[in-house]
């Protein structure tokens, strides 16, 4: 998440609103200061909002403003759409940039289910065979060990619902030295911002339990018409039991009872999303170099990244590693 400094560009016309670019600015180990999306590290999807025909003029004012706030090295743009304008233009309008030393270094799918079957179960035979098998199998057995499954529908419901996705969250990535998106920020934001979220109808949190205990936990945000399963916790010791899958059918159940026209199933191309998947947005983390006295820090640093990406792409993991040390050894006096 990004925690740094906010530098906010609001664009007004004539009093009325026409666009926001909402950055943080936040300072690197190699001492580099990188604007980033608010959001960025939490969220992918995220972009700067405009009125419709107006983000060249939002984009303009916005650059020029943001640029004048004070120095920055570099504009990082984390997982938002390949098919955004954004980044374009803001290299294009900020002052003294250079547009074609914007750089891509990477991408990613995000999966995303279209509900236009007409019912759940009309999309469920868009499906092969196998898998509605599997998904009315671990339903009957989810039935049969006493799961239940239900979505908050109170702010005095969700202080308790969302401790218990942290608490099975936070257990499900111990292991891995931990969760890379939830920090006691996001908590922090989850608990202040829920209550509000969950009364505009943008925030579900879905909770299966069994004997009095959740044993899953996922967490969706919506808007006009659209949902992203954002983070879910489980319990492991369920593992068997497919409670990921049967979630996942059940909030695309719910959606064609809401009208929910589209389900993104987040960032990564897991074979399970594709079980469910219908398409895929791409999305891309890119960054543009800005003009000032360590553009050449940036630059060798990107320069650095290609190197390494090259290696693990032709060389294999371990010669990689051999190819990385190099790269990052310091040159000798």
């Amino acid at each position: 998440m990004s925690t740094g400094a906010p530098r906010v560009a609001v664009v007004r016309e004539a009093g009325e609103m026409l666009g926001i670019v909402p950055l943080t600015a936040e300072r690197s180990r190699a001492g580099l200061t990188r604007l980033h999306l608010l959001g960025a590290g939490t969220s992918t999807g995220v972009a700067p909002l405009a009125r419709p025909g107006a983000e060249v003029t939002v984009a303009a004012a916005a650059a020029r403003a943001l640029a004048a706030h004070g120095q920055a090295d570099a504009l990082v743009f984390d997982g938002i759409p390949v098919t955004s304008p954004w980044p374009h233009l803001l290299a294009h309008h900020w002052p003294g940039a250079r547009p074609r030393l914007l750089h891509r270094l990477s991408t990613s799918p995000e999966p995303y289910v279209t509900l236009d079957a007409g019912s759940y179960e009309a999309w469920l035979r868009t499906r092969s065979a196998s898998f509605r098998a599997q998904v009315r199998k671990v339903r009957r057995r989810l039935d049969q060990r006493g799961v239940t499954t239900r979505r908050t529908q109170t702010a005095g419901e969700l202080a308790g619902d969302l401790r218990a996705f942290l608490g099975l969250h936070k257990a499900r990535w111990a292991r891995e030295g931990g969760s890379g998106v939830v920090t006691p920020a996001v908590e922090a934001m989850l608990f202040e911002a829920g209550p509000a979220l969950l009364r505009e109808g943008r925030l579900d949190v879905w909770s299966m339990e069994a004997g009095g205990q959740t044993v899953c936990s996922q967490i969706c945000l919506l808007s006009e018409g659209y949902a992203t399963l954002w983070l879910q916790g489980y319990d492991e010791s369920w593992a068997r039991a497919r409670l990921g899958l049967a979630c996942m059918a059940g909030v695309i159940e719910d959606g064609f009872d809401r009208g929910i026209r589209r389900i993104s199933l987040g960032e990564g191309g897991q074979d399970y999303k594709y079980r469910f998947a219908d398409g895929e947005e791409r999305l891309a983390w890119s960054v543009l170099p800005l003009p000032g006295p360590r553009l050449g820090l940036v630059l060798a640093g990107l320069q650095g990244r290609r190197l390494r990406r090259a290696a693990g792409q032709r060389l294999g993991p371990e010669r990689a590693a051999q190819v990385r040390r190099v790269v990052r050894r310091p040159a000798a006096a």
